[in-house]
């Protein structure tokens, strides 16, 4: 138990146990996601495509277009794509996994 008192209000800077992560501290611009995405969806993602179905997952294309809409500073884009309200069908594809079905 330490007393608080005015003169350990100030204390010593070696006092103040406090950790930085380096990679916090990077300043990252929105364009600077937008390549990042970019990147990493062609290169690990677009491959993975296969495995990501089968284990149920798809690419929500919404949230793709909103990203890129909000991130490049482009708000028409989200004009240019329409989405309607999705339901799951009670289709299943060949493999058994449920797959998302838009209606109009």
């Amino acid at each position: 138990v330490v007393e608080w008192t005015p003169e350990t209000r100030d204390g010593d800077f070696l006092d103040y146990n406090f950790d930085i992560d380096v990679f916090s501290m990077q300043d990252e611009t929105p364009q600077m996601k937008v390549e990042k995405f970019g990147i990493a969806f062609e290169r690990f993602l677009v491959p993975m495509m296969q495995d990501i179905r089968e284990q149920g997952g798809y690419f929500d294309a919404k949230e793709i277009v909103e990203f890129l809409s909000k991130n490049s500073n482009l708000p028409e884009l989200m004009g240019f794509v329409k989405f309607m309200e999705p339901y799951m069908s009670q289709m299943r594809n060949p493999s058994g996994n449920p797959q998302p079905d838009y209606v109009s």
